[in-house]
Order: C-alpha cells, then sequence, then structure tokens
C-alpha cells in the first residue's frame, strides 16, 4: 500500500510550475557560482605556489546555503501551499496512523533534500578541477551539504506544524532557525555550521576534517525528527480529547 503522502509529493515536487522553476534555479544558481569564482590560473599555478583556489569552497558554501534555505522553505510548505494537505487535516480528518504521516513526510523530505543536493553536485565537480581536489573530500562535502539541508527541512516541517495554530512562529520560526545555524554556531559550537564545515573541503585530503560536523548534524537531523514525530502524537491525541469531549 503505497503512503499518500509520498504520493502528494511527487505530484507537487515533480509537476507544480513552482517548484520545477525552483529546481532550474538551483541548477543554474549553482552553475553561476562555479563560473563566477572560476580562477583566472591554471592548476600548475597553484600547485607551484602552495595556494588552493576560491571555486570549490565558493560553490560549496553557495550550495550549502542554497540547498538549506530552499529545504527549509520546502518544509515550511511555502511554495504551492495550495497544493499540499495541511497537518491539521491529515491529524483531525484522516484515519492515518500518525506514524504513516510522519513516515510519509521524512520520507519525501529525504528524497527531495537528497534531489536538491545532486542538482548541484556537477558544479562541485567541475569547481573541484582548478585545485585537483581528490573525490573524497568532495562526497564528504555533499554529505555535509545533505545533513544541512535534511535538518532544515525537518526544522522547516516542525515550524509549519506549530505555525498552522500560531502565526507568530510560522513568519518568524524559519528565520531563527537560519540564524541559530549559520550565526550563533559560530560561537556556541562551530562544528555544527555547515558553512564552515564546508569550507574546509579544498584543503582536506580525507573525510576527517568534515567527520565531527557530519555528526553533529546527523545528530541535529535526528533530534528534530524526534520533535516533529513526539509533535504529531500530541496533536492527534489533542484532537482525540476534543472530539471525545464534544
Amino acid at each position: 500500500m503505497s503512503n499518500p503522502l509520498l504520493t502528494e509529493a511527487a505530484a507537487v515536487y515533480l509537476r507544480r510550475r513552482g517548484y520545477v522553476t525552483l529546481h532550474i534555479t538551483v541548477a543554474l544558481a549553482m552553475a553561476l557560482a562555479a563560473v563566477v569564482f572560476w580562477p583566472p590560473h591554471s592548476y600548475l599555478h597553484f600547485f607551484r605556489t602552495g595556494t588552493q583556489p576560491l571555486v570549490l569552497q565558493a560553490t560549496l558554501v553557495v550550495q550549502v546555503l542554497l540547498v538549506t534555505c530552499v529545504s527549509l522553505v520546502a518544509g515550511l510548505d511555502r511554495i504551492a501551499d495550495d497544493s499540499i494537505v495541511r497537518h491539521s487535516e491529515w491529524l483531525e480528518r484522516t484515519a492515518l496512523p500518525v506514524a504513516v504521516i510522519a513516515r510519509g513526510k521524512v520520507c519525501a523530505a529525504v528524497i527531495h533534500t537528497a534531489f536538491l543536493t545532486l542538482l548541484g553536485l556537477p558544479a562541485v565537480v567541475v569547481a573541484a578541477g582548478p585545485a585537483g581536489t581528490p573525490s573524497t573530500p568532495v562526497f564528504a562535502g555533499q554529505i555535509i551539504v545533505f545533513l544541512s539541508g535534511l535538518a532544515g527541512r525537518t526544522a522547516g516541517m516542525i515550524v509549519a506544524h506549530f505555525g498552522e495554530r500560531n502565526y507568530v512562529v510560522r513568519i518568524t520560526g524559519g528565520w531563527i532557525y537560519l540564524a541559530l545555524l549559520f550565526i550563533a554556531t559560530i560561537t556556541v559550537y562551530p562544528p555544527l555550521n555547515p558553512i564552515a564545515a564546508v569550507a574546509t573541503a579544498p584543503a582536506a585530503t580525507g573525510f576527517e576534517p568534515m567527520l565531527e560536523s557530519a555528526v553533529a548534524l546527523a545528530g541535529l537531523t535526528l533530534l528534530l525528527m524526534i520533535a516533529y514525530r513526539v509533535s504529531l502524537s500530541r496533536h492527534r491525541r489533542s484532537a482525540g480529547r476534543q472530539a471525545h469531549d464534544a
């Protein structure tokens, strides 16, 4: 039996003009970043001088910002929101188990975030050329981008859920999350900052420099998913009590 939330997500992400345009924009923005930051010198110049071109670092930073922000907006249901069934409708007007609803939302988030990450991969691979960066740190950078995007997507889903009952949360929640992730982590816990993590990729030779950041972002994503699942369960119980009292 197919999950109706996955069916809904496939229809929205693949067919709605807003998302199709967004996906094309992400791919073009990544290509533009690689072109804008492309170095004027060849690999031999950087090899002889012992320096690193900025193109890979800049392209990865653009990618992590794009994927995180777009994923957050998608989690908030801000794009094609008229085609998306709200949390309250799934929880209060259907008999679908909470586990099915949560699983559908999370699976859609994982698949869409992976797709957004892959959209920028060609530009990143090209940007790795001038520095002669090995494939391992490039792949590690993509893991950081994916985890940052998935955490943003889950945070967006939490804000969207609570925002259905609180307009202030819906408007400010996403901005607060981005401020905490990209600004507060600089002083509180730098490994959790995805920009700082991907910035180490051009000089890395393996996965180790980004390992702590990957673990931190994976832990953050897991905690957000647990919080999301709990919030859905509490909503369903609350709706059940209200129906019983009525």
